[in-house]
């Protein structure tokens, strides 16, 4: 077995009815040289207490307090105090499988690649309101060797999820690639950083980490539209940009992954945004980021949303938009639908009749 040190990072905010759970998911690796890095971030439970005993039985533990400051803070502290040669995450309401961190470890210094992805379990919690084609999302759909630098549309297999993938401490460094604080974008920019500068990946088809989907999610409240976060992700796209300017052009597939990337984001959160003052100040920052870039690397038939917002041509946004915009559910499928979802890891038709939903599990032969 490896003898690479591990430096988990796990943010905790009030997350005292899942702690314990995801704590000694951590401390029971068969993988035994990590640290996990805990930073409480101004919780008003028994977060930080149930930490300290955990610190107290493990010197494995190491616990951080501050005030309330936002999870890129807390993930930045963690990567700021880190001693390993690997990184990985862990939610406070999530936890590994037994064996997550040997298999990662393994598999990045057998494949020799810059980063490993895993699978994931889901288990959603009752009053969740997310789409079938959501969850699906978190779901690994590739296996085996990419090779980065060659490899076509890198955003339909690499998704911006953290806690689902082992990271080189080396290349973070080298980088100096960090989460920017106050925005809900953080783990997005993060990723594709690190995906910009990595020559290769491993996708390891096995289910290692567990994922709970809360109702009250950055994500849920997204879908009960009672979040404008769709300006913290593209403000975030424009820290992006600047990096990619910083680091300078690696290939021409990377620099695409980056704007398919912006793109495909900037279609899925226009569909959430219904006021047309809210609207111009987005198509305002989308501008923000297409000038970063020379006009001569945007593919005006792949990439129209970046080309238009580089042209400044906010007619042809609004047409964009709009276009997208048709896709949004009506008013009547919020009455009267049938759709199918995912809820632990079984499979439901849901029917929706006057506003009152039927879910009817469907039986796999």
């Amino acid at each position: 077995m490896s003898d690479s040190k591990v430096s988990i990072i796990m943010p905790v905010f009030n997350a005292e009815k899942f702690l314990e759970k995801s704590i000694e998911s951590l401390i029971k690796q068969t993988y035994r040289n990590i640290e996990v890095l805990c930073i409480d971030d101004g919780s008003s439970d028994s977060s930080l207490a149930i930490l300290n005993t955990f610190a107290q039985k493990d010197s494995r533990i190491k616990v951080f307090s501050q005030e309330n400051s936002g999870p890129a803070f807390s993930r930045n502290k963690g990567l700021d105090n880190s001693s390993g040669d690997y990184i990985m995450f862990c939610d406070a309401d999530d936890w590994y499988e037994d064996n997550m961190v040997e298999l990662m470890v393994n598999t990045i210094e057998k494949k020799d690649v810059d980063f490993v992805i895993c699978d994931v379990n889901i288990i959603l919690s009752k009053f969740h309101n997310r789409p079938l084609s959501d969850i699906e999302y978190h779901f690994l759909n590739f296996s085996g060797f990419i090779d980065l630098n060659n490899c076509m549309k890198i955003q339909d297999k690499v998704r911006v999820f953290l806690w689902k993938k082992i990271f080189r401490k080396n290349i973070i460094d080298e980088y100096n690639i960090r989460f920017p604080n106050g925005l809900k974008s953080d783990d997005c920019v993060f990723i594709r950083e690190y995906v910009y500068v990595s020559n290769n990946c491993y996708a390891l088809d096995k289910k290692l980490y567990n994922h709970v989907i809360q109702k009250d999610s950055i994500m849920g409240k997204v879908f009960a539209k009672k979040s404008k976060d769709y300006f913290d992700f593209i403000k975030g796209n424009i820290q992006l940009a600047d990096f990619v300017n910083k680091v300078g052009l690696k290939n021409k597939n990377k620099l695409n992954y980056i704007l398919h990337s912006v793109q495909n984001e900037a279609f899925f959160w226009m569909q959430f945004i219904d006021e047309k003052k809210e609207l111009n100040e987005y198509f305002v920052y989308l501008i923000q980021f297409a000038e970063k870039f020379d006009i001569s690397l945007i593919d005006k038939a792949e990439l129209p949303l970046i080309y238009a917002a580089k042209n400044r041509d906010i007619k042809t946004l609004k047409n964009l938009c709009e276009g997208n915009n048709s896709r949004k559910n009506t008013i009547f499928e919020n009455v009267f639908s049938i759709r199918n979802m995912v809820d632990r890891n079984k499979s439901f038709k849901v029917i929706t009749i006057l506003g009152i939903k039927i879910k009817k599990l469907i039986r796999t032969k």
